[in-house]
């Protein structure tokens, strides 16, 4: 699975926030403090495995308005462009596969390859 873009409705300091179309290859992010990097992990692991809940010390609330959420753009293995869409209060993310029909948690979990929620905080949290 490769992310490809995402669109952020409302979280933390982001509402209405796309990136389509990311490149190829490494894509690094660098910015002063506070300018959402953090914010930018956390919703994109809420959107693969769950957000946190409002007791939790991780929760970010949508600071600037927008739908609590939003969507990420992956690519599987044959090139085919998936959206996993999540919003908070929502059990479950909305999973379109490429061919435009319904996925589901079975799909994004072939998509993850048994990769969880520790196992993205390992790698990607520092």
């Amino acid at each position: 699975m490769i992310l490809s873009g995402w669109h952020i409705d409302g979280y933390g300091i982001f509402s209405d926030a796309s990136q389509p179309n990311l490149g190829p290859g490494l894509t690094v992010f660098h910015g002063p403090n506070e300018a959402g990097k953090s914010t930018l992990l956390t919703f994109l692991r809420g959107v693969l495995f769950k957000y946190p809940t409002k007791s939790q010390t991780d929760y970010v609330p949508p600071l600037r308005g927008g739908s609590h959420g939003g969507r990420v753009f992956v690519r599987d293995e044959q090139g085919g462009e998936w959206t996993v869409e999540r919003h908070v209060g929502k059990r479950s993310p909305v999973i379109l596969r490429p061919d435009g029909t319904d996925g589901d948690e079975s799909d994004l979990q072939k998509l993850l390859h048994g990769f969880d929620k520790a196992s993205f905080r390992a790698v990607y949290g520092f």
